[in-house]
């Protein structure tokens, strides 16, 4: 049963996006070309499951928020997203999906064909703008016919994490409700403590 979310319409929404999803099971799943009983036990369990990690409905209706941050596409200018990667190592860890929209939710999708290229641009730019070291869960999904790349982040156990260029008191970054903000030096002080 989907959790009840009628006061604010968003059951409805809930209920349209699993009718949409388009599953993707690695070979010997359980549920491997059973597109059926996967919607059933979705609607269940209200999880997706992919390679490598999950996404609540919640994370989806309720949109960005401490451990979520959506991107329409893969900025141009790697900083952008960095800061958030970064952010969320610092603090309680978290999930960027590329291909949905922001403001609407809307799922948008990349091109499939560059879905292995992003992946793999994200992976060498965590790998070469951030310190200490950020390995990155890197997956993807089709939902309505459309892939989303999705970065899941764990919190560090070496912090506090930076941007090299920028140096730990210019580029170290924390996560504040739905946003990421530049750690001030007792912030910084206080991840250095933990």
């Amino acid at each position: 049963m989907i959790k009840d979310y009628s006061a604010n319409g968003t059951k409805e929404k809930a209920t349209e996006l699993i009718d949409r999803l388009v599953f993707m099971f690695p070979r010997g799943s359980a549920m491997q070309g059973e597109p059926v009983k996967a919607k059933n036990k979705l609607r269940k369990h209200k999880w997706w499951t992919w390679w490598g990690g999950t996404v609540t409905f919640e994370e989806i209706i309720h949109g960005e928020g401490k451990n979520v941050e959506f991107k329409r596409e893969l900025p141009k200018q790697s900083e952008r997203y960095i800061k958030s990667i970064i952010a969320f190592a610092n603090t309680a860890g978290g999930k960027m999906v590329i291909g949905v929209e922001d403001e609407s939710r809307a799922i948008v999708g990349v091109e499939d064909s560059s879905v292995f290229d992003i992946m793999d641009a994200i992976a060498n730019t965590v790998s070469d703008m951030c310190f200490p070291q950020i390995v990155p869960d890197i997956s993807f999904q089709t939902v309505d016919h459309k892939c989303i790349v999705i970065v899941e982040i764990y919190p560090g156990p070496n912090r506090p994490y930076y941007i090299k260029a920028l140096g730990k008191e210019e580029g170290t970054y924390i996560r504040v409700a739905g946003t990421t903000r530049k750690a001030d030096v007792l912030k910084i002080k206080e991840l250095e403590m933990q």
